[in-house]
């Protein structure tokens, strides 16, 4: 299974879990080197899509692709749940203010530091991310589509939800 992950996603460990749940052997693609976080990892040039593509199709000669999973979130929930992100100033702790708040506001649990929410965690910068991120993984998603093997599903509902949409959506 590819993962195309953000490197500045925390939610990395949760889709590599559920990859493995499935008994898929990983490799984890990114623009950036990734540390220790998948069973392989491919660094990507986003920049250049047909760059992507080709190093991603490199890889598929060696181990063929069944299949690419592009998990569609509606742009005004991925805003609300990117913007809720809160970070422990000590300890580097992270929280969600709605899916993973901490036992008192403003406090990180582990340390008793101060929450805050990072300058990039802002509605208006997520919005310029996620442009940027939809014109560089466009022409990546149509060249999987175009060979017959881009799953789209939807990333709404609770974790089980998603995961037993994917699991449906692969050969």
């Amino acid at each position: 299974m590819l993962l195309l992950l953000p490197t500045a996603t925390y939610r990395a460990a949760d889709f590599l879990t559920a990859a493995r749940a499935l008994g898929a052997e990983v490799v984890v693609a990114s623009e950036r080197r990734l540390v220790s976080i998948g069973d392989a990892q491919l660094t990507l040039d986003l920049c250049r899509p047909e760059v992507a593509a080709e190093a991603i199709a490199a890889v598929a000669a060696e181990s063929p692709l069944d299949a690419v999973v592009a998990v569609e979130v509606p742009h005004d929930e991925l805003i609300r749940r990117l913007s809720g992100r809160l970070v422990c100033r000590s300890c580097g702790a992270m929280y969600h203010a709605a899916s993973n708040p901490p036992e008192h506001a403003a406090r990180c649990d582990r340390c008793g530091g101060d929450l805050y929410q990072r300058e990039d965690d802002l509605p208006d910068r997520i919005a310029v991310r996620l442009a940027l991120h939809a014109r560089e993984v466009a022409p990546v998603e149509e060249f999987y589509r175009a060979c017959g093997l881009l799953r789209a599903v939807q990333g709404t509902g609770t974790q089980d939800d998603v995961f037993g949409r994917i699991r449906a959506s692969l050969p």
